[in-house]
């Protein structure tokens, strides 16, 4: 479907327990080699803190993986996280799914919530290279599409990212 340009929406877990829906959808999204992935959560974004306890945590807008990791932020849950970090999924959007038009505001470009991705990339090195890609010698897959697709998912758990 996804080849012939049409719009793909998955709704689920992976039936496993353990596994959170972050989990779930980095899972499938790095399956899926998308280049971005919409993620409404419980929160508007990561922040310096928790801030249902600390009332002066700051929304952070813009972070790389490294950076959220040394500060030990809570952006998704701990397999989610590692799982896009290790695979260079290239950016994550997390962004607040209590007010449903924030979808679409997304999808129409407004910059709200956390823009989480990899490091910038350096000269002669693409940093969206999946661990499998590097693997072959730098070559993308050949699952690779000549557009961008984007996963949307809508994931609630309990941390403050």
């Amino acid at each position: 479907l996804l080849a012939e340009g049409k719009i793909l929406l998955l709704a689920c877990g992976t039936g496993n327990p353990f596994f959170s829906t972050d989990t779930a959808v980095a899972l499938r999204a790095l399956e899926l080699n998308c280049d971005m992935i919409l993620m409404a959560k419980n929160v508007d974004g990561v922040y310096t803190a928790d801030p249902n306890t600390h009332p002066e945590a700051e929304l952070i807008r813009d972070i790389t993986y490294d950076e959220c990791a040394r500060r030990d932020l809570k952006a998704l849950d701990a397999d989610a996280f590692i799982l896009l970090r290790e695979n260079c999924c290239p950016l994550v959007r997390l962004f607040a799914m209590h007010a449903e038009e924030n979808i679409i505001k997304v999808l129409g470009g407004d910059p709200m919530g956390t823009v989480l991705h990899q490091k910038k990339k350096k000269k002669g090195i693409d940093s969206s290279l999946t661990q499998a890609d590097r693997q072959r010698g730098g070559k993308r897959s050949a699952r690779r599409r000549d557009f961008p697709p984007v996963f949307l998912a809508c994931a609630s758990i309990p941390t403050y990212g």
